[in-house]
């Protein structure tokens, strides 16, 4: 398990949360465009990049889940995609459902 906490954000940002389209992990604009998407960087290129960010993720998602335990966790078999294998999914918090 990573030292890095998940925090939920104050209302006020809460808004302006997005989703990243390929595995859903939800952050802030300012920690994707500091650190990338921590599950498919490699693929999503959105690290530094705001226009990336903008084109990669949405701000219209549904529900929220959290993944403590991604190798043991039914919650992150559900989540999952094709793209991102369990043993590389980040404990985080994700949309169940986006646009």
């Amino acid at each position: 398990m990573s030292q890095a906490q998940a925090s939920i954000p104050p209302q006020p940002r809460a808004k302006a949360l997005r989703a990243c389209l390929l595995c859903s992990i939800i952050q802030t604009p300012a920690d994707f465009r500091k650190h990338g998407c921590p599950n498919c960087e490699e693929l999503m290129q959105m690290k530094g990049y705001p226009d990336r960010i903008q084109i990669c993720t949405t701000t219209h998602f549904d529900g929220i889940i959290a993944v403590i335990d991604p190798e043991q966790s039914w919650v992150a078999r559900w989540q999952r995609t094709c793209m991102v294998s369990l043993a590389n999914l980040d404990e985080s918090v994700y949309a169940a459902a986006h646009d």
